[in-house]
């Protein structure tokens, strides 16, 4: 009579493996820019620029840019909503940290700027 003996792996030694490969690049939060224009019935004419999240092309959330989204929730509730230069639509745009200003007297960094960057595409011809 043979025992075949199964080992169970814990789950917690599978993190420390996953943790010694490589780290990699955060890719940052990814969105995709819609614009429409149209007429609703009252006659008014209507122009929308809307930036939707592309979840699977944006970093998970790392501690570069894990805090991101929550600060665009903050600026625009405050009224001071990201900077978006010549929107296309359906390109794709990264948000940014801009003007980032630092406190003199600790060095932290107390201030800074929002904005979508356009990602240039590859032509692959």
């Amino acid at each position: 009579m043979t025992r075949e003996f199964t080992t169970m792996i814990n789950p917690l030694h599978l993190d420390c493996m996953e943790n010694l490969a490589e780290p990699e690049v955060c890719l940052g939060c990814i969105y995709r820019a819609k614009v429409n224009c149209f007429m609703n019935k009252k006659g008014e004419y209507i122009y929308q620029e809307r930036m939707v999240p592309m979840k699977k092309l944006s970093c998970p959330g790392c501690k570069d840019c894990g805090w991101v989204e929550d600060e665009l929730s903050e600026c625009i509730a405050c009224g001071t909503p990201p900077i978006i230069k010549n929107i296309e639509h359906d390109k794709l745009y990264k948000l940014a940290i801009k003007n980032i200003t630092y406190d003199f007297e600790t060095g932290y960094a107390d201030g800074w700027d929002l904005e979508f960057i356009k990602i240039e595409e590859e032509n692959n011809d």
